[in-house]
């Protein structure tokens, strides 16, 4: 992208942005600290804007739903800089160079907020593609202040992107009481601790074929009890939609709650409880179903 100066310093271009945006991860052990996306996900991430959320019919969309025409975007490892050019042309704006600059110089113009909606695809299939919708953007203050960090994704690994380490995980392939692929699915797993207090919670999505690998990560193997070690008890929880099924893009924030079939009885509940044996790939499915685990 050009713009009618030169920028030297990656300050100047952090300050004079508009907002930022961080892809973090979504998969793997859930924590306070979000963590930013790998470089090499990060790397073959292609991020494409759209004028507004794809669930909106085109004579409902208002003004205050479209992403702004004028927003370009510079992209960096695990971060998305968004520019406005009418900012960027504001002549207070044009001779800025650096530290010598008064500060008066280097503070962008006010701007009023805006909505930023588009689409998110990995090119090596590492990440699993989505839709994002953004609101309150605008007016990034300071880059150096961590309560002005902008706005953070979440992204979601792929089966493919999964890869199973020694501790093992879980795997499966989720579907609509209907028959219908459950796609997207955000699949959530509490885990108890042994030896000590508290439980440690992982996530993971479902691809749009329903498939699913949970992998379990900082998880000590339990301490043996005479010649085997004993399981982890582990309470399972899935967030979904209905209308993403088969659909190739999705807003995993739009998902709700659903119930699950158990894996040894015909009943559906809010959450189901298992046994994890630490070191396997176990797979779930549903009670009298060999391949699914089923959700309504």
């Amino acid at each position: 992208m050009s713009f009618p100066y030169e920028i030297n310093r990656f300050e100047t271009l952090a300050q004079h942005a508009s907002d930022l945006v961080h892809w973090v991860e979504g998969s793997g052990p859930i924590l306070q600290q979000s963590r930013v996306i790998a470089n090499g996900f990060a790397n073959s991430l292609n991020i494409s804007l759209i004028d507004a959320p794809s669930k909106l019919e085109q004579e409902n969309i208002l003004a205050v739903d479209r992403t702004p025409s004028d927003l370009s975007l510079t992209h960096k490892p695990g971060v998305t800089v968004l520019w406005r050019r009418t900012a960027a042309n504001n002549l207070s704006m044009k001779n800025v160079q650096g530290k010598s600059d008064a500060e008066t110089l280097l503070n962008r113009p006010i701007e009023e907020s805006y909505r930023v909606s588009g689409f998110i695809f990995d090119k090596q299939f590492h990440i699993n593609p989505r839709e994002f919708h953004l609101t309150n953007v605008g007016n990034f203050v300071d880059v150096k202040d961590a309560s002005a960090k902008g706005h953070e994704v979440k992204l979601y690994r792929s089966v493919l992107g999964s890869k199973m380490g020694s501790l093992g995980g879980l795997e499966g392939c989720l579907q609509w009481n209907d028959g219908k692929v459950a796609s997207w699915a955000i699949i959530t797993c509490e885990v108890t601790l042994k030896h000590t207090t508290g439980t440690r919670s992982y996530s993971a999505q479902a691809d749009i074929h329903g498939d699913f690998r949970l992998v379990f990560s900082a998880l000590p193997f339990p301490k043996k009890e005479g010649e085997i070690r004993p399981p982890y008890r582990c309470k399972l929880s899935i967030s979904a939609l209905q209308s993403a099924s088969g659909e190739q893009w999705h807003q995993p924030d739009d998902f709700v709650s659903v119930e699950i079939k158990e894996i040894d009885d015909n009943a559906f509940k809010d959450s189901i409880d298992f046994d994890f044996k630490t070191g396997t790939s176990q797979r779930l499915t549903s009670s009298n179903s060999d391949a699914f685990l089923i959700i309504k």
